[in-house]
């Protein structure tokens, strides 16, 4: 469990009786959170850490099995409330950490008080009946596009999916985080994000 924490660069930070747990999404890291913690650590614990498929995380924590879905980073989060002794909080998820959360809440229902989804969905790809935002077609040509150019790949969607221009700066830094991501770690990830359902 220390190893893990460890690998995954966990802290809790703050004080209080009431723990949250702040879980960023795909391309990113625990740094997204920074700017609440002034509003935070003064009231609550705060559980921080980096998804195995950060670039952040240690080169040999993510399994190529154990994270091709969801339940493998919902394993990572368990064992590290653990080894924090947090028995039970608030959880905020950013996009895959949604659904990440909410796999853990299936298996320990108990240990979540509240859950606060930012940017999650329970299914990309639409179905009859149903929208998700994006056709079996476009996801494949999406993974195919990481498969054949990272670089370019990430070049176009880090505006596109924060719907700004490619020189604004939060574009530019979120194209940073993604490009120090290894190419066959985020392609795995974005299948396990994808075709969750």
């Amino acid at each position: 469990m220390q190893m893990l924490a460890h690998k995954l660069n966990a802290r809790v930070v703050g004080s209080g009786d009431t723990t949250i747990v702040l879980s960023h999404g795909f391309g990113t890291d625990q740094s997204v959170w920074e700017p609440l913690l002034p509003a935070l650590v003064p009231r609550y614990r705060v559980l921080l850490y980096d998804l195995a498929s950060a670039a952040t995380a240690h080169p040999d924590v993510f399994d190529l099995r154990r994270h091709g879905d969801m339940a493998g980073y919902a394993d990572d989060l368990e064992t590290l409330m653990r080894w924090f002794a947090i028995d039970r909080c608030h959880f905020v998820g950013h996009s895959m950490s949604g659904m990440l959360g909410l796999v853990a809440a299936s298996a320990r229902p108990e240990r979540f008080l509240s859950f606060f989804l930012i940017g999650a969905s329970a299914r990309y790809i639409d179905e009859e009946g149903y929208r998700g935002g994006f056709s079996r077609t476009d996801v494949l040509a999406m993974l195919d596009a990481i498969s054949s150019d990272f670089r370019g790949w990430t070049t176009d969607f880090a505006p596109l999916v924060l719907g700004r221009a490619a020189d604004d700066r939060t574009a530019q830094t979120f194209l940073g985080s993604l490009r120090r991501m290894r190419p066959d770690i985020a392609l795995l990830t974005l299948r396990a994000v994808f075709f969750s359902d």
